[in-house]
Formats: structure tokens, C-alpha cells, sequence
């Protein structure tokens, strides 16, 4: 009988530390290639690091708003480097989105990148409701490279349209980053 409760003791014992060891290396592994946010929301420069990925905000990744009249704009600029030594792909998103507009369809965003295979959208695309929104997806960046962007809101004024509806309204967001494992 004692051999039996040894016996069960024992395989208790072994696929508890099984579990646990999955655990720690399934966190390891989604910790190392999720993108971690270095400083605070209000520091001058912010770093935020992903597997091998490091971007750079001027001023703040928020991008906010409590006071937008017609013809407002904001921009962000912002840089991605890759200081790793293997090619990796990212994507561009928004986060933190607060939209409390009426008019949604005015406020737009465009997007400028420098580099070798930066994403550019000079097109006004519409700025979303909700958070997770992708600006742009799958952008390669090769070892050592960097991308430089700005980013451009504006609220279009629409001289046939009473845009009043929108006075005392505010938006927030902030630009986010996931880096891809590229698959060959």
C-alpha cells in the first residue's frame, strides 16, 4: 500500500512540474515576441521593443484631443528599427481608442513612411471607433533598417454640413506596434 501511495505521489509530483515548465515556457515565448511598452505614457521618447523590433515616439505614442474644430489636425511621428539580426514583419495599429465624435467620417488619417518598404497611405482613411483597427499589416523591415513615419489627423471641415454636433467632443488613441515571425 505504501508503494502504491509512493507510486501516486510521485506521478502527481512529475505532471505537476510538467504543467508548470509549459506554463513558464509558453509565457517565455509569447513575452519575447509581444511588443513591451519602456518609460511611461508621458516621457519624451518611448521605446517599445518585440522580438527584435525598437520604435521610437516623439513626444508620446497618444495622440488626444478634448477641443476639435474644423480644420484641426495633429500629427505623430515615429520610428521602427529593426535591431536584431534576422528580417521580421510588424504591423502598424490603433489602441486605446476613444471616439466620442458624432460626424465620425471627418475625422481622417494619413500616413507617410521613409525606408525601404515603409508603408505609405496617403489616401484620408477614416479614423476608427474601436480600438485594434490595423493602419497596416505584414510590413517587412530587414536587420538594421529603420522606417520612419508621420502620422497626420485632421477633422475636414465640410462647409455644407453643420459639423456643431461634434463641439465638445474628444478622441484619444495611441499607435501600437505587433511584430510577425516571418515563415520562409
Amino acid at each position: 500500500m505504501d508503494d502504491k501511495k509512493i507510486n501516486k505521489n510521485t506521478i502527481i509530483l512529475l505532471i505537476s512540474i510538467f504543467v508548470t515548465l509549459s506554463l513558464v515556457i509558453i509565457g517565455v515565448t509569447y513575452a519575447y515576441f509581444s511588443a513591451i511598452v519602456l518609460g511611461n505614457e508621458t516621457a519624451s521618447s518611448m521605446y517599445v521593443r518585440g522580438a527584435n523590433l525598437e520604435i521610437t515616439y516623439n513626444e508620446t505614442k497618444n495622440i488626444e484631443s478634448t477641443d476639435i474644430t474644423p480644420n484641426w489636425s495633429s500629427t505623430k511621428v515615429f520610428s521602427v528599427t529593426n535591431t536584431g539580426e534576422e528580417d521580421i514583419s510588424y504591423g502598424i495599429y490603433w489602441g486605446n481608442v476613444v471616439n466620442t465624435l458624432v460626424n465620425k467620417q471627418y475625422l481622417v488619417y494619413t500616413i507617410v513612411g521613409t525606408g525601404n518598404n515603409a508603408y505609405t497611405n496617403n489616401n484620408e482613411v477614416q479614423f476608427p471607433s474601436t480600438s485594434g483597427d490595423y493602419i497596416a499589416t505584414n510590413i517587412p523591415i530587414k536587420s538594421g533598417e529603420t522606417h520612419n513615419y508621420v502620422l497626420t489627423l485632421k477633422y475636414i471641415n465640410d462647409v455644407s454640413y453643420d459639423q456643431s454636433d461634434d463641439m465638445g467632443t474628444n478622441f484619444s488613441a495611441s499607435v501600437e506596434i505587433e511584430t510577425y515571425e516571418i515563415t520562409n
